[in-house]
C-alpha cells in the first residue's frame, strides 16, 4: 500500500479507508514452479481499495462492512497441477485459527479490473476484462439473496487446449 487515508466525515456516520497503489502476494505455500507466466506470485494490484463501514458497530465488536470498491487492476487467480491455489488467504473451514468474529459486507463494487484464471489442475485458461462487477447482499450469512451485475469482456476461455469462445462482450443481470 503506498497511501491510506480515513475520512470520517465525508459519508458520516459512516467511516471510509482508502488505501492506493495496493498489492496483494498470493498465498504463501503456493508454489510457482508449474508456471512460465510472470505474476503468480501476485494475487491482486487495484490503484484504489475503498472501504466504508461504521466505526461505533466495529467498536462494538459488529464488523459490518457497507461497501469495498476496488478499482483499475487485476486478478491472477492460479491453480497449480496438484490443486494448490494462489488465492487460499483464510484459514481451511473448521480450523482454530479460523474461529471468531464474522465480516459481513453488504456490497462489493468492482471497476476495470483484468481477470486471468490458469488452473493447470484442469487444464483450464480464461482471462477478461470487468468493466464494472458489483455484488449486493450480505455475504456472511449461509442463506442469503445476493444480486449481481457484470459489464466487461471476456478474451478467451479454453480447456485442455481446446478454445471455447475468444473476445466477446459481456453483460449479466
Amino acid at each position: 500500500v503506498e497511501e491510506i487515508s480515513v475520512r470520517v466525515f465525508q459519508n458520516f456516520p459512516s467511516t471510509t479507508i482508502v488505501m492506493e497503489k495496493i498489492t496483494i502476494g498470493s498465498s504463501y505455500h503456493f508454489n510457482t514452479t508449474d508456471f512460465n507466466d510472470s505474476g503468480t506470485d501476485t494475487l491482486v494490484t487495484a490503484e484504489r481499495v475503498g472501504i466504508r463501514f461504521n466505526l461505533s458497530g466495529m467498536i462494538r465488536g459488529k464488523f459490518r462492512i457497507k461497501k469495498v470498491e476496488i478499482s483499475n487492476g487485476s486478478l491472477h487467480l492460479f491453480t497449480n497441477s496438484q490443486g494448490e491455489s494462489n488465492y487460499q488467504i483464510f484459514p481451511e473451514q473448521g480450523s482454530r485459527k479460523q474461529q471468531g468474529k464474522l465480516i459481513d459486507i453488504k456490497q462489493l463494487r468492482i471497476n476495470n479490473f483484468n481477470v486471468l484464471l490458469h488452473n493447470q489442475a484442469k487444464q483450464l485458461i480464461a482471462s477478461g476484462r470487468m468493466n464494472t462487477f458489483d455484488l449486493n447482499g450480505k455475504f456472511s450469512r449461509g442463506n442469503t439473496q445476493i444480486k449481481c451485475s457484470l459489464k466487461g469482456s471476456l478474451e478467451e476461455i479454453s480447456n485442455k487446449g481446446i478454445l471455447y469462445a475468444s473476445d466477446r462482450l459481456i453483460e449479466v443481470r
